[in-house]
């Protein structure tokens, strides 16, 4: 069930999205605007792109290998109980990185002028 709502909220998301001309007519400009890059900085950040992509398909891979090794050796609803900690896990982390980005950063600045 979380893979499956994990798969469906992005794609009605964006389907969603798709409905509104405001989103549309920037996807359009975004799509035209891409044509203007040159084929060198693609090629500079062409390792970046690469290890982006590897690192959240084997992401996904360890934590849906993991999820299955709960299941087979415990039951289904430990496995929902780890998955459960883990997205309270990845909110707490989230939440405490924007709070550093977004508020400790400019303070220490402002210490710095």
């Amino acid at each position: 069930g979380a893979l499956l709502v994990s798969i469906l909220v992005p794609a009605l998301s964006f389907l969603l999205s798709l409905l509104f001309k405001r989103i549309r007519v920037l996807l359009f400009d975004v799509y035209n605007n891409l044509k203007n890059i040159s084929i060198f900085f693609i090629k500079s950040i062409s390792t970046y792109i690469a290890m982006a992509i590897y690192s959240s398909i084997l992401r996904s891979m360890c934590y849906l290998l993991i999820r299955n090794k709960i299941i087979l050796d415990f039951d289904i609803e430990t496995a929902g109980l780890w998955e459960a900690m883990s997205k309270i896990s990845m909110f707490y982390m989230v939440f405490f990185s924007s709070l550093v980005t977004l508020y400790l950063l400019p303070q220490f600045e402002h210490l710095n002028q």
